[in-house]
């Protein structure tokens, strides 16, 4: 399944924003444009030292290069390689574990995106295999790896409370001091480092968990019913897998099926949901799985592969022309850039484009251009991230999201007289009413746009439109 993973790791499939703005966007910020998300604005709630941990080598060695595709290639190699090192850690618990994981989806696709929820599975299952060990190394390494993954994501205790507890009696020992000593010295050095990069202490955990326990701020980005991961999500990422969990052994798997119990139980007290919050349950689940001891058994694991062949390959394309549409637009970048009906378009594959960068959500805003204000008068914009350099030109991206088309119009109208624009949008976008020459410049069809109902997905594919600056009268 090697080539497999390398193919899956390395297709230009987007799973979610979240893995290139708050990950491989703000990994480059140091060296090329890029947009900084609120998350790390001032009181930031995700720590921007981790971000250099993860991403500072790959990022260092492209901007040397010069070569968005370098970093890309190099972002994911290291999450592959996180993927590869928790099949080893699950072959030495379960070998039918590790051989439902390495056929999944959730270990090709989910697992080796540039996302914070990959850091946190490889570090739970270190952790669990840590437990049972008692000698001050390993209890020393275990408190650095618990304080690493708590500040990755704060809902990584939440899979280790159950085991932890299942091993109550052997931390009761001096060891235990070496583990709180592991767990202080990491979070201590986190909130060091990050406290020299923005110049005033900073608890960006503690932010972290003031804003998630806020339902009025969890609510703007979707509130979910509580049996959400249990009902919905859980069966989303394993699918026929369910039933292959080796429940008459559970004694032997119960470090992991603590964990995933532990995980889906207290995450679903928080009412936002969504699906990426299980990968670390799922991976936990995968170790537990029983393929071989019988013939339905092995029947069930012919129809794991291909439920994960297909949403493999879902994933594989899902919002998968973005990075390439970035990576031609590189080339020769137009003064705007308008993107429709697609996810955020990361700024990272335009490299080390000169002049500055704005890009634009839709929101009531005012943009200065040459110094004069230009109203965009559709829906507004909000300025989402500004990035200027004097006597230089200044570029625009618009994030228009699902937008109406007259939203798209009047956004075009706008910034027609500015200079040069071009609007990316799916093939399935309807873009007949547009009263301009669009121009088909680029396209792909390893593009699906996967976020509508059934008249948006088909045909797929994405195609960047050159829009002239002069209407169309001849209808």
């Amino acid at each position: 399944m090697i080539p497999w993973q390398f193919l899956a790791a390395w297709s230009f499939g987007y799973i979610h924003p979240d893995e290139h703005v708050q990950g491989m966007d703000m990994g480059i910020h140091s060296y090329w444009h890029s947009r900084v998300p609120w998350e790390f604005s001032e009181n930031s709630v995700r720590s921007i030292s981790l971000v250099h941990l993860y991403y500072g080598l790959p990022a260092a060695l492209a901007a040397f290069f010069e070569s968005p595709l370098l970093y890309f290639f190099l972002v994911r190699l290291f999450w592959l390689l996180l993927v590869v090192l928790m099949c080893r850690l699950i072959r030495s618990h379960n070998p039918d574990g590790a051989r439902a994981y390495y056929t999944s989806y959730l270990a090709c696709c989910l697992s080796t995106r540039s996302l914070s929820n990959g850091i946190e599975t490889f570090l739970l299952i270190c952790c669990l295999k840590l437990l049972p060990y008692k000698s001050y190394k390993s209890r020393l390494l275990l408190g650095c790896l618990a304080g690493l993954g708590l500040s990755t994501r704060p809902t990584f205790p939440a899979f280790l409370v159950l085991p932890a507890l299942s091993h109550l009696r052997s931390f009761l020992s001096f060891t235990t001091v070496s583990a709180l000593l592991g767990f202080t010295l990491v979070l201590s050095l986190v909130v060091l480092l990050d406290s020299l990069h923005v110049g005033y202490l900073n608890f960006s955990l503690l932010n972290n968990l003031q804003y998630n326990t806020n339902t009025h701020n969890l609510s703007l980005h979707g509130l979910h019913p509580f049996y959400t991961h249990l009902f919905v999500n859980i069966p989303t990422l394993l699918g026929p897998g369910l039933a292959l969990i080796d429940i008459k052994n559970f004694k032997k798997h119960w470090t992991f099926l603590s964990s995933a119990i532990s995980g889906i139980f207290l995450l679903s007290f928080i009412p936002h949901q969504e699906t990426r919050f299980m990968i670390p349950a799922a991976t936990a689940l995968c170790a537990t799985f029983d393929i071989s001891s019988t013939k339905i058994r092995r029947w069930l694991y012919y129809c794991w592969i291909a439920f994960n062949a297909i949403a493999g390959l879902v994933y594989c394309f899902h919002q998968g022309g973005i990075i390439p549409a970035q990576l031609y637009l590189a080339r020769d970048p137009p003064t705007s850039m308008i993107w429709w009906k697609t996810y955020s378009a990361p700024m990272w594959p335009l490299g080390p484009v000169p002049g500055s960068i704005n890009a634009l959500q839709p929101k009531e805003s005012t943009l200065l251009v040459k110094e004069q204000p230009v109203h965009f008068h559709s829906s507004e914009y909000f300025l989402a991230s500004e990035e200027k350099e004097l006597g230089s030109p200044a570029r625009y991206i618009f994030d228009m999201y699902g937008s109406s088309v007259g939203s798209v119009i009047n956004a075009i109208d706008d910034t027609l007289p500015i200079g040069s624009v071009v609007l990316i949008a799916p093939r399935s976008a309807d873009i007949s009413t547009i009263p301009y020459n669009l121009t088909v410049i680029w396209s792909t069809v390893f593009h699906l746009n996967l976020d509508g109902l059934i008249d948006s997905v088909l045909p797929p594919g994405l195609a960047i439109y050159r829009i002239d600056p002069y209407i169309n009268v001849s209808g």
